[in-house]
């Protein structure tokens, strides 16, 4: 196996071109289909990832809230500006799909999701994108969830997000979506990995989004309900993806995973110093999906913009885009 990596700097609002995503379709076609193809089989993608969205009504200059962003290095007080403009960069592009690779609230508060997926729904009805996403380590079960206005200035917890809760407030985003073809439903008594599904935004293409993040008791270290910075990718949801990636090459398409774990070093040292910035098992989960057929995933978690690559003994390569 060998690793090799390009540097993507084009920003958050990151637009692939379709030439490729239809690379490896393209190539078993003689040249005159092939360049049908690419006419008539492109997707265009814009990317956002650990938006972090506060909402403005949960901010007050107060000393609680200063402490806190004193203790953190993201842009709190600036989410809902950041994501308007970000938002309008999208409209402008004009994509087919908006990819979102988790950690789109600050600490998972119920108040936070519910504004971001109005948001979110209102760009599909004036633009028409199509928008998806996965959740990321601070979006569920997260005690740090906190209001931040309140009448005597001392901040007070927020509505705290469950499984149930996400899937309820992105049901009209993503889960009740006609392009929704398949959802992964946890053994009973567990829910890690609970919030994956599969859609086909239009002909040629599967997106699987993956819930690689760590919130219940039965996918945790400590053992509880509560948010842990690492990601964990189940047995049976492996599984689940394999079969989804396979289904997904018979019709022809070509796969794009969403996932907010990353699944390819970006750094050298990435795997020594922040190993809970890759999935756990992330080196074989990546050649077991590469030869599934999944040919691109895009990640987060980092907060950086990167392209990493591995490909397998067999020679398929997985684009792992942060």
């Amino acid at each position: 196996m060998k690793f090799s990596k390009k540097w993507f700097q084009k920003g958050l609002a990151a637009t692939l071109s379709a030439a490729l995503l239809m690379g490896q379709a393209a190539a078993a076609m003689p040249a005159s289909a092939a360049d049908t193809a690419q006419l008539e089989q492109t997707l265009k993608i814009a990317v956002l990832s650990d938006t972090h969205y506060l909402s403005p009504d949960m901010i007050a200059d107060t000393a609680d809230f200063e402490e806190h962003l004193n203790s953190d290095r993201k842009m709190f007080a600036q989410s809902d500006s950041f994501l308007t403009a970000l938002l309008d960069t999208v409209k402008q592009d004009d994509p087919d799909v908006l990819l979102i690779s988790g950690d789109l609230t600050k600490d998972g508060e119920k108040e936070g999701h519910e504004e971001l997926a109005e948001k979110l729904e209102q760009l599909e009805q004036e633009t028409g994108v199509q928008v998806y996403i996965t959740p990321g380590n601070h979006d569920l079960n997260n005690s740090n969830a906190m209001n931040f206005n309140t009448a005597n200035g001392e901040a007070v917890p927020a509505g705290r997000t469950s499984q149930e809760d996400y899937k309820q407030i992105y049901a009209d985003l993503v889960y009740n979506d006609e392009s929704v073809i398949a959802t992964f439903t946890p053994a009973e008594g567990k829910q890690g990995g609970g919030l994956s599904y599969v859609a086909r935004p239009k002909d040629g293409f599967t997106i699987i989004s993956i819930d690689s993040a760590r919130y219940s008791a039965d996918n945790t270290e400590s053992g509880t309900d509560e948010h842990e910075t690492s990601g964990n990718v189940s047995p049976e949801l492996e599984a689940w993806i394999v079969e989804q990636t396979q289904a997904a090459k018979q019709r022809g398409d070509t796969v794009i995973g969403l996932q907010h774990h990353g699944m390819v070093p970006h750094f050298s040292m990435e795997p020594d110093l922040l190993p809970m910035y890759l999935v756990n098992d992330y080196e074989r989960l990546a050649n077991v999906y590469a030869d599934a057929g999944m040919s691109y995933i895009f990640t987060g978690h980092m907060h950086a913009n990167d392209i990493a690559t591995v490909t397998t003994e067999a020679g398929n390569t997985l684009y792992d885009i942060e």
